[in-house]
C-alpha cells in the first residue's frame, strides 16, 4: 500500500531518478490500476461511482471529438491513464475494510514524514530569498503550489487517522502540522494559507458553534458561493470589491492582479468560445499555445473550473459539479469532527481552485475517493 501511495502522490525529486521519468510512472501505475479495478469490477455499479464514470466518459468523448485537432495520440494515452487513475482510487478505497484502513493511515504517516523532510531539505538553499514565488523552482514534491497542496492533504489524512483511531490528534501530527504551516508561510503561498485558515476556522466552529457551521457551510451554500467567487475573480469584478481587494493585497500580500492572473483571465473567454460544448480534450495545450508567448507561466487556465471547461466543455463541467456536490453531501450528512476535517479541506481546495488547478489534481481525486470510501457506503467501512 505504501508503494501505491507514492505512485498516486508522486514526488518530483524521487521519480526524476527513474528512467523514462513520468512515462515510466504512467505505465507502471496503469498496470497496477487495472489489477485493482478487475477484481472489484462490481463496485463500478455503485450509484455514486456512476457519477464519476459519467464525468470520465464525457472527458473521453471530448478527447475523441478533438483528436488530431487539439489533442494527439500521447494525449489519448494520458486520458486513458487518467481515467484508470480516478476509477482505481474510488474502487480501491471503497473496497477497504477496517484492517486495511489502519494500514493505510499508518503508511500515510510514513509518507508525510518523508515528504516533509524532503521539502525542508530542498527548501534550505532558498532561505532568505525574497522572490521565491518568482523562481519557478521544483522542490521535493513539485512546484510551490503542488507542495502545499500535497502537504495539506497528507496532514489532513494524518489528523483524520488520529481522530478515527485515537480520538484526538497525536503529538507527532501536531508537530508535522505546524511544520507544514511554516513551509506554507516560507513559500509565500496564498493558496496554502487560505486552505489552512478554512481548516482551522471550521474545526473551531465545530467545537464552539455547530449550529452556525451547519447553517453557513451547507453543501448548497458552499457550492453557490464558490461558483459566484469564480465568476467574480475570472471576470475581474473583485477589483471593485474592497473586502476582496484587502484580502488579496493585505492579508495574502499579493498584488491586485493576483500575480498576473487577471490579465490571463481576460484572454480565456475568447479562447473557450472556439469549443464551448465539448471543450478541447484532456491534456490540451490551447491556452499554452495561445498565451505562453505573452507570459511563460500562462500554460493553463489557472482556474480549476476553467480547466474542466477547457478539457470537457460545459457538459463536462456539469458532470464534474455533480460529483463535487455528491462528495460534499456525503461528508456533510455524517457531520462529526472527522468528516468536517475532510470537508474543510474540500472548501480550502475549492477556494484555492479559483486561482489554481488543485480541483483537478491528484490530491483532489484522492480525497474524493477516500471520502467516498469512508463515508459513502451504507455502513462505515472503518467500523465494518
Amino acid at each position: 500500500m505504501l508503494i501505491l501511495i507514492f505512485l498516486w502522490l508522486p514526488a518530483y525529486r524521487i521519480f526524476a531518478f527513474i528512467p523514462g521519468d513520468i512515462k515510466t510512472i504512467y505505465v507502471v501505475r496503469s498496470i497496477i490500476e487495472i489489477f485493482i479495478i478487475i477484481p472489484h469490477f462490481k463496485l463500478l455499479k455503485n450509484k455514486k461511482i456512476l457519477l464519476v464514470i459519467a464525468y470520465i466518459i464525457l472527458l473521453c468523448i471530448s478527447e475523441l471529438i478533438n483528436y488530431k485537432k487539439y489533442v494527439h495520440i500521447n494525449d489519448l494515452i494520458y486520458t486513458i491513464e487518467h481515467s484508470l487513475y480516478i476509477l482505481s482510487m474510488f474502487v480501491f478505497f471503497m473496497s477497504l475494510n477496517r484492517k486495511d484502513w489502519k494500514l493505510f493511515f499508518d503508511d500515510i504517516k510514513i509518507v508525510a514524514i518523508i515528504y516533509i523532510m524532503g521539502t525542508i531539505a530542498f527548501s534550505i538553499p532558498y532561505i532568505g530569498a525574497s522572490n521565491i514565488e518568482e523562481l519557478g523552482i521544483e522542490f521535493f514534491v513539485g512546484s510551490r503550489a503542488q507542495t502545499v497542496q500535497c502537504l495539506a492533504l497528507l496532514i489532513t489524512l494524518l489528523l483524520l487517522g488520529d481522530y478515527l483511531y485515537n480520538g484526538k490528534p497525536r503529538i507527532l501530527s501536531v508537530i508535522l502540522l505546524l511544520i507544514s504551516i511554516l513551509i506554507t508561510v516560507f513559500y509565500h503561498s496564498g493558496q496554502g494559507m487560505v486552505t489552512w485558515c478554512f481548516i482551522g476556522m471550521m474545526q473551531f466552529l465545530l467545537r464552539k458553534n455547530k449550529n452556525l457551521l451547519s447553517k453557513v457551510f451547507s453543501p448548497v451554500k458552499v457550492m453557490g458561493v464558490t461558483l459566484i467567487l469564480n465568476v467574480i475573480i475570472v471576470f475581474q469584478i473583485y477589483q471593485k470589491i474592497p473586502l476582496i481587494v484587502w484580502l488579496i493585497t493585505v492579508f495574502l500580500k499579493k498584488d491586485i492582479s493576483i500575480t498576473g492572473r487577471s490579465q490571463l483571465y481576460s484572454y480565456l473567454p475568447s479562447l473557450y468560445d472556439k469549443s464551448p460544448i465539448w471543450g478541447f480534450g484532456y491534456n490540451n495545450t490551447v491556452v499554452s499555445d495561445a498565451l505562453s508567448s505573452i507570459q511563460l507561466g500562462w500554460n493553463s487556465a489557472h482556474n480549476s473550473l476553467g480547466i474542466v471547461m477547457f478539457e470537457s466543455g460545459v457538459v463536462g463541467l456539469v458532470a464534474y459539479l455533480f460529483v463535487l456536490y455528491m462528495i460534499l453531501k456525503v461528508l456533510f450528512n455524517k457531520y462529526d469532527k472527522d468528516t468536517m476535517l475532510i470537508y474543510s479541506l474540500f472548501i480550502g481546495f475549492m477556494i484555492s481552485g479559483i486561482v489554481s488547478g488543485v480541483l483537478v489534481s491528484n490530491y483532489y481525486w484522492m480525497i474524493c475517493a477516500i471520502a467516498l470510501g469512508l463515508y459513502g457506503r451504507s455502513s462505515n467501512s472503518i467500523y465494518s
